[in-house]
């Protein structure tokens, strides 16, 4: 924990934080080393995870572009959930019918129908 402090563990064990400083110091050891050490491992950790995450669901999200033309506010659906053959499940929370069937088209594989 990088917001750990030195002082209420040596008082939990009853050791003077002076003697312990100038022996930390003798051995060459810092608590705000230590601390920087902590958060560079753990900041290298996390973009290791998000690296991996990435590239674990890289395919999983597919960019759409906004329509050219403007669509009327009473030709969207919304709350559509799409289950295909092989098992994807999409959820669109709004989106045009003509999207949802460009959408459909660029899943469909060997001529198989989506399932509603």
């Amino acid at each position: 924990n990088p917001k750990a402090s030195l002082i209420p563990f040596l008082k939990e064990r009853h050791v003077n934080h002076r003697s312990m400083h100038r022996w930390m110091s003798e051995k060459g050891y810092s608590v705000r080393l230590a601390k920087q050490q902590i958060r560079l491992l753990q900041a290298e950790a996390r973009k290791e995870c998000s690296e991996a995450i990435a590239k674990d669901t890289g395919m999983m999200f597919l960019p759409m572009e906004m329509p050219s033309e403007p669509v009327c506010p009473e030709n969207y659906l919304f709350g559509i959930t799409l289950t295909f053959p092989n098992g994807t499940i999409v959820t669109i929370k709004k989106g045009s019918a003509k999207s949802v069937m460009h959408l459909m088209k660029l899943y469909e594989k060997e001529d198989m129908l989506c399932l509603d």
